[in-house]
């Protein structure tokens, strides 16, 4: 890569469109120039055509918007990528043997991908926390698949979201399958709750979705241990997987074909030679007939989500976005030449 790039120190400051939008387009234009993909006499229409072309390229999400993910990588030079190269392969350097059979999972490429006896068994798109919701790095081990989860919505969402909808509207719940619950685990009707007394930060209800395929953790879910709360689900948001950026979650991780997934957890599942109760076939069969089951393993399987921002094959490398912003102090640290 030092060899066939000029490490320069180009980069562009940029407002989003929400921040400030005359402002965003401005600078837009300025970079857009000074990066070659368009001139000062490119219209309105082509300076859209131009940052969509930019943000293809750039493995973003090519809507011609100017969001905090374009505002990003337009800040990133050349010589920055170059840093954030360096500090990957230090991650791999000290990254510990991993086991014959694991889930990996790679934040900044939206990837997940399962190892079974040091074979590559699949790979899946995933979806990832927003910017301002990060998804954690950690190690754990999968335990459980469950079937038709239901979903216990955490208080954060709780108070955030679902409540200003009952402000809107008390029948918000019973349209999304969800249940509410007081002290004691005793089911309360919406309907009897004056809505608008009730305030953020003294929410006093535990909300909880049925399972079902409008369940928000879709048709299945992957436990593991962790203090962040996090698990690898399912979506009935399926069409998100098609964009390139996929930073839309508020922390856990949704995979796509996880129910394939699960049928390979399943089939290499095995202490000893005793395999799992549960075949991928019975797997298929609680999905089919909408059951919540839940399923433990018999090995419990190592999983690693990890925050690797350049990757690389035979091919070269790839530079993914630095979406959380981890990794700007080392290079803050690179730039100052100061290596003691």
């Amino acid at each position: 890569f030092a060899d066939s790039s000029k490490l320069d120190t180009i980069c562009f400051k940029l407002t989003t469109e929400k921040e400030n939008k005359a402002l965003a387009w401005r600078q837009l234009q300025i970079a857009l120039i000074g990066l070659g993909y368009s001139d000062a006499n490119t219209d309105s229409l082509g300076l859209r055509s131009a940052l969509k072309l930019y943000q293809k390229e750039h493995g973003l999400n090519p809507d011609a918007r100017i969001g905090a993910a374009t505002v990003l990588a337009f800040g990133e030079s050349i010589q920055e990528k170059f840093y954030r190269a360096l500090i990957s392969l230090d991650k791999l350097r000290q990254a510990p043997h991993q086991p014959t059979t694991f889930v990996s999972i790679n934040l900044p490429s939206f990837e997940l991908k399962y190892i079974a006896d040091d074979t590559l068994r699949s790979v899946h798109r995933i979806i990832i926390g927003k910017i301002d919701h990060p998804t954690p790095e950690l190690s754990s081990k999968i335990y459980q698949i469950v079937s038709l989860p239901y979903w216990r919505v955490p208080s954060s969402i709780a108070k955030k979201e679902i409540l200003p909808a009952l402000k809107r509207n008390a029948g918000y719940l019973q349209k999304e399958h969800m249940r509410i619950y007081g002290a004691g685990k005793k089911e309360i009707d919406p309907r009897t709750v004056k809505w608008k007394k009730i305030k953020e930060n003294t929410f006093p209800y535990q909300i909880e979705q049925d399972p079902g395929p409008w369940n928000s953790l879709g048709l299945i879910k992957f436990e593991f241990a962790n203090h962040f709360s996090v698990y690898v689900h399912d979506t009935p948001s399926r069409g998100l997987f098609g964009q390139n950026f996929r930073s839309f979650a508020h922390g856990c991780m949704r995979a796509q074909d996880p129910i394939e997934l699960g049928k390979l957890l399943l089939t290499h599942d095995k202490k000893g030679d005793i395999p799992n109760k549960v075949s991928a076939d019975s797997l298929q069969v609680l999905i089919d007939k909408q059951i919540h089951q839940r399923i433990p393993l018999r090995q419990p399987i190592p999983i690693f989500v990890a925050y690797q921002t350049v990757t690389a094959d035979q091919k070269g490398l790839y530079f993914h976005l630095d979406l959380y912003q981890k990794e700007q102090a080392l290079i803050a640290l690179f730039g100052s030449g100061n290596n003691g």
